[in-house]
């Protein structure tokens, strides 16, 4: 498995005089590359957001360069970035589905995106470097250099001690143009590439089953049996602080509320992202090599009855962010010769683990209690679903390459 990660590195200069013709190359490139992404955008979702680079590339490519001033590898970027950026909102809008009714008989289909009502509009400057011809280092790696729309700009720069940049193994890619708002300053976003080996069902030493929930952010079963819960109420209360106060500061509607949501917006994203980070850091760093992860596949998850939750229990649904927790604990376990399995949530959550008994009536959610009526033992319903997971990572181990309950066999 390749695992893709991103080093950040900040540019710094020499002199005052250095850095303001830095600083204004770095606008000047960074602006121009975003209109155009978002100039390609346009006429990519005007044309049913079909086409390739190539299609793009022989349409827009004299234009994108004559209107923008971009140079020949930047002006080609651009079409892979808008394609990209659309890329990921398609794989996002395929986790949520759509349940409809039609003669009594439900059915489901994934979003896709058809469903966009808008181009993707680039906001932020930013600018899509290619290694080699964009960005790379001098000898030595003692500076950077960055090109723009007139000459390179070589500058010094700072990072951690420890940075992969340094590891050979470690393969150098493209890299990002951006700047931080926070502390002023220019940075480079690199990404480093490393092949770690996949790790077979023969090699499995471990297995852990983890569910992801509200209450309890991740619920985790191991071999040993005990079960630990990722309290979710911390990071409940924030989202709710963020939801009030958005929904305060656009009832008011004022330029002054408008300057407030704009400097706010994304940090309930970023916040989520780093608790993402440290659980998935959590789930893997204790374990030891060849542990396999247990997930429901909740790639096509569809909530029912929210008509039922109030706004907040409404938002709180649809701003799950349990895609981001698996991908992150995906790419940590790889690196320590671990793996994830994605299974059929089905029936996790209403089988009993003692007895087997599958019974849906079985589970309290207001208590968030499971009480088997068929052997009386009483467990914590985000316990269930663990165990239950834990259970078909071991079929999976022996054998069974699509492990999942069903009320008349369990397992094939």
């Amino acid at each position: 498995m390749d695992v893709t990660l991103t080093e950040q590195i900040k540019l710094t200069f020499p002199s005052d005089g250095q850095r303001k013709e830095a600083e204004r190359a770095f606008s000047a490139v960074t602006k121009r590359y975003a209109e155009a992404c978002t100039y390609v955008s346009c006429y990519y979702f005007e044309h049913n957001c079909t086409g390739s680079v190539i299609d793009l590339h022989k349409v827009l490519y004299t234009d994108v360069r004559a209107s923008y001033g971009l140079k020949s590898q930047m002006a080609i970027s651009v079409f892979k970035t808008v394609l990209a950026r659309y890329k990921t909102v398609g794989e996002l809008m395929k986790q949520e589905t759509v349940t409809y009714t039609v003669d009594g008989r439900h059915d489901t289909f994934r979003k896709s995106l058809d469903w966009l009502q808008k181009p993707v509009v680039f906001r932020r400057p930013q600018a899509d470097l290619v290694r080699g011809r964009d960005w790379g280092f001098t000898a030595g790696m003692e500076m950077v250099s960055v090109n723009t729309l007139g000459k390179r700009i070589k500058c010094t720069y700072q990072c951690r001690p420890d940075s992969r940049l340094f590891d050979p193994a470690w393969k150098h890619g493209g890299a990002k143009l951006v700047f931080h708002d926070a502390d002023r300053n220019w940075y480079l976003h690199i990404s480093v590439t490393k092949a770690f080996p996949d790790t077979g069902r023969s090699r499995i030493t471990e297995i852990y089953g983890h569910d992801r929930g509200l209450v309890n952010l991740v619920t985790s079963c191991g071999d040993n049996g005990e079960t630990v819960f990722q309290d979710g109420q911390d990071v409940r209360r924030i989202k709710e602080r963020y939801a009030r106060t958005r929904a305060s500061l656009q009832a008011k509607g004022t330029k002054g509320a408008r300057r407030v949501l704009k400097r706010i917006s994304g940090r309930e994203n970023r916040m989520m992202s780093d608790v993402n980070h440290r659980i998935s850091k959590t789930l893997v760093s204790g374990c030891r090599a060849g542990v396999l992860h247990v997930f429901e596949d909740l790639s096509g998850v569809s909530f029912q009855n929210l008509e039922d939750r109030n706004t907040s229990g409404r938002y709180e649904l649809r701003s799950w962010t349990f895609y981001s927790l698996e991908m992150k604990t995906a790419y940590k376990a790889a690196m320590r010769r671990g793996a994830i399995l994605k299974v059929d949530p089905r029936y996790t959550s209403q089988k009993c683990p003692g007895c087997g008994t599958i019974d849906k009536t079985a589970r309290n959610h207001s208590q968030h209690r499971y009480t088997c009526k068929h052997c009386g033992r009483v467990y914590n319903d985000d316990e269930v679903a663990a165990k239950n997971l834990h259970q078909l990572g071991i079929w999976y181990i022996s054998g069974v390459d699509n492990p999942h309950f069903s009320k008349k066999v369990s397992g094939y």
